[in-house]
């Protein structure tokens, strides 16, 4: 099966959930979360706010706990800027104010810039991964706007890669690109400096 195909099944089946199915999966992602992850050394982390109509899962529980039970963690959130097309990440708190893009994606109206390499960890919106741990995003979510194929070869501007990660096996961190006029993010492992 494709990506485009797996994508298609699994946006179907999480937009089939019942309210009562998102929430009690929201809460057991946020609870694995706090429970598999050392957030000592974390001090800038982005979140993403879920689109309601595709019923991501609600982060809410995360990014309030970590208010909450992590002060000394950043939270942080993406904004658009549509005449770049580029993504400004901003510092996330509770008074901040948010409206919805022309996507339908809320976003801060204004914040505190936070440079990229400050970022020690990112949650992504995730449908599902394929059989080497590539992620399979929604389109129009908050980190995946859009998907695009990099042919080998090709040319892109790199504005930045925080913290190394993981994918699988292989060590690598994920930059955020400009390819062909789209800005997005792709993991350095596969790239050439």
């Amino acid at each position: 099966m494709i990506k485009s195909e797996l994508r298609k099944l699994f946006l179907a089946k999480q937009k089939s959930l019942s309210n009562f199915e998102r929430n009690e999966k929201s809460r057991k992602i946020a609870d694995g979360f706090f429970g598999n992850f050392d957030l000592k050394n974390i001090r800038f982390l982005h979140v993403f706010l879920a689109i309601e109509k595709n019923k991501e899962i609600e982060t809410q529980l995360i990014y309030e706990r970590l208010w909450r039970d992590f002060p000394e963690v950043t939270t942080i959130i993406s904004r658009v800027d549509f005449q770049t097309m580029t993504l400004e990440n901003l510092k996330f708190a509770p008074d901040t104010k948010l409206v919805q893009n022309k996507w339908h994606i809320f976003e801060p109206t204004e914040g505190e810039l936070i440079d990229i390499e400050k970022i020690d960890l990112v949650l992504i919106p995730l449908l599902c991964f394929d059989a080497r741990g590539f992620r399979v995003s929604e389109p129009n979510s908050e980190t995946g706007y859009r998907i695009t194929q990099i042919p080998h070869g090709a040319t892109l501007t790199v504005l930045g890669c925080p913290k190394p990660s993981n994918i699988g096996k292989m060590t690598g961190r994920w930059c955020q690109v400009i390819y062909n006029g789209q800005s997005g993010w792709a993991f350095d492992a596969f790239m050439t400096f």
